[in-house]
């Protein structure tokens, strides 16, 4: 049993632990058993369908004061949108599910010291598959923050941990998520990010849209095409300028008939959105409720929908 898979199990413990289950009740709200339980949370591998019951529990009760870990989904047809402050800067996220179930997720960690992480992908597939994977790599991700020394932390090692813990988690792994990682360091007002397959990542910066692909050119998460020593991209964000990531579904919504034309067309979107605010999640809903000539673009969409803007708001 490695190291990683304990981590899945112990959040998943932790989490329980948080709602002051005992591990029949948990195993009850499961429709399992005690043991199933005590395998979970042993690390041992278990059916994708109960871990996803499970990791539902963590996603409920994994807020945490002295960690203020927090697990959003999308699980909505409803646009959903959340803004949060990470000492001097602040994150803004839009989620929107396609149907019933999502792969779209986005989620952020305060370290309570100069460093915040965030993650935000789009899980291979529909439906439920696409929902139980975007789960459990949130569940990794959160694992391997809380063992980890915050003071030493890097992405690229982060990266390895999650891979490995979703490989034990979800045995079966054929295809990876397209996911960002990022880290703020509030420091030094920079921001890293390791982009695994996401479209390209659009800067605000000093009123004029830059962009930012990761080189060289990576594959989804997990894939063995990928080295195993990544360089992060490194973006040094002034006060008020920002960041902006987002899944193909978001950027497909704009430009659905051409695809060479999405990232240019957006561009002069998100540029007129932020015209006249720096405001991250004003922002977001110019751009989401706007749309093309005012029509609110998810009515639209085809796919899960997610977004995140990442603001450096120092001197505001």
């Amino acid at each position: 049993m490695g190291r990683a898979q304990q981590n899945i199990g112990n959040t998943i413990r932790f989490a329980r632990e948080r709602a002051q289950w005992s591990q029949f009740q948990l195993a009850k709200a499961l429709g399992t058993s005690q043991g199933t339980v005590s395998r979970i949370e042993r690390g041992l591998q278990v059916r994708a369908a109960i871990l996803h019951k499970a990791l539902d529990i963590l996603r409920e009760h994994i807020q945490d004061d002295a960690d203020n870990i927090v697990v959003p989904i999308a699980r909505s047809s409803a646009p959903t949108y959340k803004t949060e402050q990470l000492k001097a800067w602040e994150v803004s996220t839009f989620l929107k599910a396609a149907g019933l179930n999502s792969g779209d997720f986005a989620l952020t960690v305060d370290l309570k010291i100069p460093k915040q992480l965030f993650i935000i992908g789009d899980a291979a597939g529909k439906g439920i598959d696409a929902a139980i994977v975007a789960t459990a790599i949130q569940a990794a991700f959160v694992a391997t923050i809380k063992t980890l020394n915050p003071e030493h932390l890097n992405l690229n090692g982060i990266r390895l941990a999650v891979e490995s813990a979703y490989r034990h988690t979800i045995p079966n792994w054929k295809a990876g998520p397209s996911v960002i990682m990022g880290m703020i360091d509030a420091l030094n007002n920079f921001v890293e990010v390791l982009n695994f397959g996401m479209p390209t990542i659009f800067g605000i910066k000093r009123g004029k849209i830059e962009y930012y692909k990761q080189e060289p050119a990576l594959g989804m998460l997990g894939s063995k095409e990928n080295p195993r020593e990544i360089i992060p991209t490194r973006i040094s964000l002034s006060p008020g300028e920002s960041i902006f990531l987002l899944s193909d579904g978001f950027l497909e919504s704009f430009e659905q008939r051409n695809p060479r034309n999405q990232d240019s067309l957006f561009s002069r979107y998100l540029e007129a959105a932020s015209l006249f605010t720096d405001d991250s999640e004003a922002v977001l809903k110019n751009l989401v409720e706007g749309g093309a000539h005012s029509n609110p673009i998810y009515l639209h969409a085809n796919d899960d929908m997610s977004a995140m803007i990442v603001l450096n708001r120092k001197g505001k």
